[in-house]
Formats: C-alpha cells, sequence, structure tokens
C-alpha cells in the first residue's frame, strides 16, 4: 500500500473513531440529563413523605404512592433508552457506510478499477438489513429492548432496596446515581460493539462486490496492536481467507469478519478489523496502539506474534489463553482455573458485585466446582446473586468482619479520648476482651451471611455490603476428596436430600438463603408460601406417623426430605431448593418449593 494510500485510508479511520467518540459523549450527556430528572423526582418525593430525613418502604406503598414514583421513573427511563436505541442505531448506519467506503478506496486505489460507481448513500435496505442483523436470535431493535428492561429493572431495584433499607434522601441519590454510572458503561460497549460489527460489515460487502467484478481480493484479519488484544485474535492476525469463507476463531466463533462471528467470547469489544488485501499490493506498514499516543503509531508491518515479541509481551501467555479457550469449548462457556488465583480472578472479572473472595486455602477442585455452579445460578438468577458482595472461604468472612470491626471501635476510643490510632488499638483489647474471630463450626461445609443476619446486629449496619455473601468452611474446602466423602455419609445417613452429595448442591443450598432472603425483601407472596408448604410438611410426617407408617418423627422427617430441614424453616426452603436442583427426581416438599420460587421470579420479572 502507497503513502498517499495510507494516508487517505488513515483519514478515514480518524473519522470513524470521531464518530464513535461523538456518539459516546451523547450518550453521557443523555445519561446525565435523566439522571438529574430521576434525582428530581425522589427528591420532592423526600420532601413530602420523610420523616427524620428517612423514607421507608411500608410509607412508599401507602395509597399507591411506589406505583406512582415508578410509573414516573419509567417514563423516564422510557426517553432515555429511546434517545439511547437512536444514537447506537445512527451509529451503527454511519459506521457501515464508513467500513464500505474505507474498503471501496484502498481496493480502488491498488487497482484503478472502481467497485462502486456511485459513492452517494447505499441502498437504505442494504444498510438497514445489516444494521438488525439477528445475532443469537435477536435483531438489534430486541437487543436494544433487552436493554431497556434490564436499567429499568436496576433502577427499580435500587430504589426499593433504598426504601427497604429506610436510606436518606442523599443515600438514595448516591445508590441511584451508581446505577445510571454502571449502566452508562454498558450502554456504550452495545454502542461500540454493534458499530464495530456495522463497521466490518460494510468492509465485507465492498470486498464481496469487488469480488463479483473480477477483482482478486482476499479478506485478511488484522489485530489491534496493543496489550488488550484477546488471546485468539492474536493468534488470528494476518489469518487471509478467500471473499465469500468464513474466519473459524480458536475461541469458538465462526464468520465473515471480526464483530460478526456469532460469539459473544470474539465480538464484544472487538477491535480487530478486515481489510481487502490484492496480491502484489501487501501491505508495508500498519498501526500499533500502545503507549501514550491515543492514535498510536504507523511501523513496518509485522505479524503479531512477532510484534508481541519485540514488546516483551510473552507467546507463553497467548499459548496459555489459547488452552484457557479450548476449554471454554469443551465446558460449555465455564472456563475451569489452572491455579487458585486464576479461580478467585474468574470471580472478579465475571461478577463485578463480589468484592471479597479468597480462595487461599481451598481444592483446586473445590474452587472450580464452586465457581460453576455459582455461575449457572448466576445465570438463572440474577436478581438474587448482585444482592452478594463476597464468595470466599468462611474464616476470610468472619476475619474480615472482626478486622472491620475492631478498625471501628479504633477510631472512636480515638476520636473521644483524643489519642492515637496505636493506642486506640491497644485499648480497643482491653475494653473489649471479648472481641475475637468467630470460630467456624467443625460441621459445618458452608453458610450464607445476607443481610438478615446483619441487619440483626447494630453495630455491622453500616458494614453489610462487604459482608453478605457466602462461604465455605476451609475445613472441607482444602481437600476435595474429604468434602465428597462427608457429604456422601450425609446423604446416605438422609442427613441431607438425595442428589445433594457434591460441592455443587452445597453452593446451591447456600444460595437458597440468599434467594430466601431476597424474595423476603421483595415478594410478601414467597413468605406465604413456603409458610404453608413448611406447614403441609410437618403435618404430613405428622399423619405418616399417627398412621403407622413410620415409627417415629424422625424417621418420617429424613424420609420425605432430610433432617437438617427439619431444624428450622429457613433450612427446610434450602434444602428443598438444593434437592429440586439436584435430585434428578426431585420429591414432592422439593417440587413445591422450586415451584414457589420460580413463580416468584415470574411475578417479581413482570412488573418490570
Amino acid at each position: 500500500m502507497s503513502r498517499a494510500v495510507q494516508k487517505g485510508f488513515n483519514l478515514m479511520s480518524r473519522i470513524s473513531r470521531e464518530m464513535s467518540e461523538n456518539t459516546k459523549k451523547e450518550l453521557v450527556r443523555a445519561y446525565k440529563r435523566s439522571l438529574k430528572n430521576v434525582k428530581g423526582e425522589l427528591q420532592a418525593i423526600y420532601e413530602k413523605y420523610e420523616k427524620d430525613g428517612k423514607l421507608t418502604y411500608a410509607e412508599m406503598t401507602k395509597y399507591n404512592r411506589l406505583k406512582k414514583l415508578f410509573d414516573g421513573v419509567n417514563e423516564e427511563l422510557l426517553e432515555l433508552t429511546g434517545e439511547v436505541s437512536k444514537l447506537t442505531k445512527e451509529l451503527a448506519k454511519d459506521q457501515y457506510h464508513a467500513g464500505f467506503f474505507q474498503g471501496g478506496y484502498v481496493i480502488e486505489q491498488l487497482t484503478g478499477k472502481s467497485v462502486v460507481t456511485n459513492y452517494g448513500i447505499l441502498n437504505p435496505k442494504v444498510v438497514q438489513a445489516a444494521v438488525q442483523n439477528p445475532i443469537s436470535g435477536l435483531t438489534l431493535n430486541e437487543r436494544l429492548q433487552e436493554r431497556r428492561k434490564e436499567i429499568i429493572r436496576e433502577c427499580k431495584a435500587s430504589i426499593t432496596q433504598g426504601l427497604i433499607r429506610g436510606e436518606s434522601y442523599a443515600g438514595m441519590a448516591k445508590r441511584i446515581t451508581e446505577t445510571f454510572e454502571n449502566d452508562v458503561v454498558k450502554a456504550n460497549r452495545v454502542a461500540q460493539t454493534e458499530a464495530h460489527r456495522c463497521q466490518q460489515a460494510g468492509a465485507t460487502y465492498v470486498i464481496e462486490m469487488a469480488a463479483k467484478k473480477g477483482i482478486p481480493v482476499f479478506k485478511v484479519w488484522d489485530a489491534a496492536l496493543d496489550e488488550r488484544t484477546r488471546a485468539a485474535h492474536q493468534i488470528l492476525d494476518g489469518t487471509k481467507v478467500k471473499w465469500d469463507e468464513d474466519f473459524k476463531s480458536p475461541a469458538g466463533g465462526i464468520g465473515p469478519s471480526p464483530g460478526q462471528m456469532g460469539n459473544a467470547a470474539d465480538d464484544i469489544n472487538c477491535r480487530c478489523t478486515i481489510r481487502p488485501e490484492i496480491p502484489g499490493f501487501e501491505p508495508e506498514k500498519r498501526r500499533e496502539r500502545i503507549g501514550d499516543s491515543p492514535e498510536g503509531k504507523i511501523i513496518n508491518f509485522t505479524a503479531y506474534k512477532e510484534w508481541a515479541k519485540s514488546k516483551g509481551i510473552p507467546n507463553a501467555a497467548v499459548v496459555q489463553q489459547t488452552n484457557l479457550i479450548k476449554k471454554v469449548i469443551e465446558k460449555s462457556g465455564f472456563v475451569p482455573a489452572e491455579t487458585i488465583k486464576e479461580a478467585e480472578q474468574y470471580i472478579r472479572d465475571n461478577f463485578d458485585y463480589i468484592k471479597n473472595t479468597d480462595y487461599g486455602n481451598f481444592d483446586l477442585e473445590v474452587a472450580n466446582r464452586v465457581n460453576e455452579q455459582f455461575t449457572k445460578l448466576a445465570e438463572l438468577y440474577p436478581e438474587v446473586a448482585e444482592q452478594m458482595a463476597s464468595l470466599s472461604s468462611c474464616q476470610h468472612i468472619r476475619k474480615l468482619r472482626y478486622d472491620l470491626a475492631f478498625d471501628k471501635l479504633a477510631k472512636k476510643i480515638m476520636m473521644e479520648r483524643n489519642v492515637t490510632m496505636a493506642e486506640a488499638r491497644r485499648l480497643v483489647k482491653v475494653i473489649y476482651p471479648d472481641l475475637e474471630v468467630e470460630p467456624v463450626e467443625d460441621h459445618l461445609f458452608a453458610f450464607s451471611t445476607n443481610r438478615g443476619y446483619y441487619e440483626a446486629y447494630d453495630f455491622y449496619k453500616d458494614l453489610i455490603d462487604k459482608f453478605n455473601g457466602i462461604g465455605f468452611n476451609e475445613k472441607y474446602a482444602s481437600d476435595y476428596n474429604l468434602f465428597k466423602s462427608e457429604l456422601n455419609y450425609s446423604v446416605n445417613i438422609r442427613y441431607h436430600p438425595p442428589g445433594c452429595n457434591t460441592v455443587e448442591s452445597v453452593m446451591t443450598h447456600e444460595f437458597g438463603h440468599q434467594m430466601d432472603h431476597f424474595f423476603n425483601m421483595n415478594d410478601p407472596q414467597w413468605e406465604r408460601d413456603v409458610t404453608d408448604i413448611h406447614s403441609d410438611w410437618m403435618m404430613e410426617c405428622q399423619r405418616l406417623v399417627d398412621s403407622g407408617y413410620y415409627i417415629n418423627m424422625d424417621t418420617a422427617i429424613m424420609n420425605t426430605l432430610c433432617t437438617y430441614a427439619s431444624h428450622s424453616r429457613i433450612e427446610f426452603i434450602a434444602e428443598a431448593f438444593a434437592e429440586y436442583h439436584h435430585n434428578p427426581n426431585p420429591r414432592e416438599y422439593a417440587l413445591r418449593v422450586g415451584k414457589a420460587a420460580e413463580d416468584a421470579f415470574k411475578r417479581l420479572r413482570s412488573k418490570k
């Protein structure tokens, strides 16, 4: 490619990037306007109904106040998402044109043959078809509609949580601001992903037109030369195929160009491009994007592998990532970690709401099974998973709680007695000799610490978000074989239900506690339903004993569900929920609890 052609191509590339930047700015402005309006509505509600600076859920449920508030918020969010959809589709169309004309310009400059006789507006039907191209069965309009439902659901959930906790206006405003800030990032990611897909679709279309005119043109994959390029696309860099052939990615995608691989692991946030290549006119230069310059710099043409080596980026990392990608395909989306650090990083990378993860003393097999089951549950019940902040060891959670409590007391003493922090820490040990890390009971496999637990202790109320979650006892988590053996024994003596002899079932049991608390906060019908089911179970057990079918209540309990379910209503729910998921033939009360949960989710989701 000559210097003049490269210069023209670079100019068009810069214009394309500016389109994306302008859209990003417009998205941020739209979200700021909408956030201001929603906060204004909340402020008016607080001024009218707050008591002692706080507004409660009970107060807002009177006289349809909450419904009226949600109707106003819903109207505002519909306007916002409408603007977001418009900006996204406009950018997608503009980028389709950009990709088409960039590719056409290069081909014509190199060959002297005109690909398109009329450089006016492309056929609108062709552009519209590319923009709306179904991905995973959904058109762009349908994908944007799903995004609309998501922001409305998250915003309403934030308001509901703030009201349940009796937050002040300042607390509520902070909560809703965080919701909007998180969503504008998602909206921009969707816009940029769609824009990239359409830009590459335009480039693919012009290559197809050139080939049909008899020009010997190939499609070549160009990866972005920087440290963030995903391993599969590092490997694809420089791959050349015929104009009507697809690229095949190590990550599992197959498609005509970057952004159109039909696989989230390949398409989301992809920055690779397709370029036309004419035999005899191979490129001499390309752009790297590393260092301080946002534009990057032009360097002599080199494949990603050689470029990475020159920059000190180890090839071993590429090989390792490639192996992990193969495992993704084998495990249908889940990547089993090869080290404990990788297992912890998997949670941080995929569930940003989990703030505390420590598998330091875990057996790797246990960590992988915990991660895989949590991933499945989070996909089925995202509303519950997103309430969690911890997925760790029991010991780590209790140590964390102790450390935070200790610091809180030390700061209090420091201020009250006007002493140094070191002296305050010494005094804590003297004044509060009973303050110590709570031991983890030997018989526990794991425990769930939800907001209900911590709200019972005033001292911990401001630390709730740091603790809520699930912890596994290191006594068992550190030895998979011991864990499995103990679970088998527990199921054999019917202490736990059939099918619940796996690490995964323990995770599901503890997740059941999280779900129970979530419904208690958000769905009044749930409490009535499970109370009735629990009462029916106990009466059924008594009837079986009275009829002589079982010799005593303990035997009836262990045979209709399990012994541990009799400890309390909440354990009954968690055990039944675990059997519902892990017994291939769940029994009556497991089925009833499972159905009650599904019905509760349907009720909540139908309101959003």
